[in-house]
Order: structure tokens, then sequence, then C-alpha cells
């Protein structure tokens, strides 16, 4: 809900005034607010949708019994909310929430200049290219290496329960039959997950690393993305 409000809020955050940012009604205050918001959500929830990549197979592993797992929640919940939620206070303390994209983020002020000698930066830490890409690969391991891992060892997990179940007689072999099918089942869920998790942020992430590179903005791809 947050992260769409922040989304929503889109240019009226932006200080009024600032050079390409139609609709431009806000105040520094206001851009900071934004920011702090997105950056927040932005990490979150994509760590949360890692997460039950992770959760899926160890409940699986368990055959379902909470009381084997629970225990992960508190970790779950702290890598997914106290690290984003440092980081994004840092970043206001360093004044690195600016006018970004299409709406305020994480970047410098005035845009490109710190890679721009003919441009003053007003507003920016000497350390958010090192922070960010600190996140930055963070985000890569999120996206492109937490699910695709435990879908792995959910695979390997499955081809064991098959092999055993195929040595079993009776009604042994029924039980162990349905019980393939419920975790093939689990896994297609998990699939159509993931293919939702990379059609969602990898445009971004994308996005993201054209401007880190290239110091601009690639404006059809933000559209898109």
């Amino acid at each position: 809900i947050f992260r769409s409000i922040a989304i929503i809020w889109g240019n009226w955050a932006v200080p009024k005034g600032t050079p390409y940012f139609a609709g431009a009604l806000g105040t520094v205050g206001t851009c900071t607010a934004q920011g702090f918001i997105s950056i927040l959500t932005s990490i979150s929830v994509a760590s949360y949708y890692a997460s039950l990549s992770i959760c899926s197979f160890i409940s699986v592993k368990h055959k379902f019994k909470e009381e084997e797992y629970k225990w992960n929640e508190k970790w779950i919940h702290f890598v997914c909310v106290c690290l984003p939620l440092a980081y994004s206070i840092w970043m206001i303390t360093e004044e690195n929430i600016n006018p970004y994209g299409s709406g305020c983020y994480g970047a410098s002020s005035p845009l490109g200049c710190q890679a721009d000698p003919d441009l003053v930066c007003e507003r920016v830490s000497d350390r958010i290219n090192l922070a960010m890409l600190i996140v930055g690969l963070g985000q890569i391991i999120i996206y492109f290496v937490i699910p695709p891992c435990s879908m792995l060892a959910l695979y390997l997990f499955l081809g064991q329960s098959k092999k055993r179940s195929q040595s079993s007689k009776g009604m042994r072999k029924i039980i162990e039959a349905a019980r393939k099918k419920m975790l093939w089942d689990v896994m297609l869920q998990i699939a159509l997950y993931l293919f939702s998790f990379w059609g969602t942020y990898v445009l971004g992430l994308v996005h993201f690393v054209i401007q880190t590179i290239t110091g601009k903005i690639p404006y059809n791809l933000l559209i898109v993305a």
C-alpha cells in the first residue's frame, strides 16, 4: 500500500520549479518523504517476495510442520524490514534522496552533478555510489540467486521423494504418490511466483544499472518498467 502511494505521489512530491519534472509541486521535505517510502518499500517488498521461495522449500522439506521452521520468521523480518529501514534512514541523513525518474529516490542534486564538472552538487554524499553499489548487488542476489537456488533445492528434494515412492508398496505407495503430486503442485506455484517476480522487477533493475553506468535516465525504459 505504501509503495503504491509513493508511486501515485509521483512528481507532485518533487520540489516546485525543479527542471524536467512536470507537475512538481512539493518541497525538499515531501521529496525526502516520498523517496524514503520508495526506497524502504522497494527493497522490503522484493525481499519478502524472495523469502517466499525459501519458506516454500523449508515448509515442504518439513512436511508443513510449522513448529519445525517457525523460528525462521524473525530472521526474515529482520532482513526484510530492519536492514532496508537502516539504509533508508542513512539516505535521509546524508541528503541522498533527491528528484529522480518519476519522483524522488536515491540520487544527487542536481542530477548528474557528480559526473559533470560544470555542475556543483547541492545535496549528495560522497559515499552514495558505494552504498548504491552494495545495495544493487544485494538486489541482484535477492532477484536472481535466492529464488532459483530455493527452487533447485526443492527440485532435488522432490527427486528424492520420487525415488522413495517408487520403492514403496500398497497403501504406502498411494500415500507417497499423493504427496508427490502435492509437492509438484507446490513447485508449479513457486515457478509461477518466480515468473511474476522477475516480470515485475527485472526491467526496473535493468533501468537502474543503465542509469548507474551511463549517468543518464533512459526514460522510455523507465516508463515500461
